[in-house]
């Protein structure tokens, strides 16, 4: 068995990751009824696919360009490439962009 390096596996989910993603969930629609949401450290991008079924906009970042392409390619599937984005970036990218 090969052993898996850091963002070559870009679906990691489980029990403990719905169930957390569900808390945030829950607390997101509590205090913003609608919006956008941004989710640093994405992933493949389950959180914002999920709560895109409440109406949320929602762009993600993460490191793993593997990750980021898989994404994309599921909410392309899904038809859901309107309302969320994806890109490949480094918060500290993002902050020295933001400050410019």
């Amino acid at each position: 068995m090969k052993k898996m390096e850091w963002g070559e596996d870009p679906e990691l989910s489980g029990p403990r990751n719905y169930y957390r993603e569900s808390m945030l969930i829950r607390e997101v629609r509590k205090r913003k009824k609608r919006g956008k949401i941004l989710d640093f450290g994405c992933g493949s991008g389950s959180l914002l696919m999920r709560i895109a079924k409440y109406g949320y906009k929602g762009d993600g970042i993460d490191l793993s360009k593997s990750a980021i392409e898989y994404a994309r390619m599921k909410t392309k599937n899904k038809n859901m490439y309107k309302s969320i984005h994806f890109s490949v970036e480094s918060d500290m990218n993002l902050f020295k962009k933001n400050m410019q």
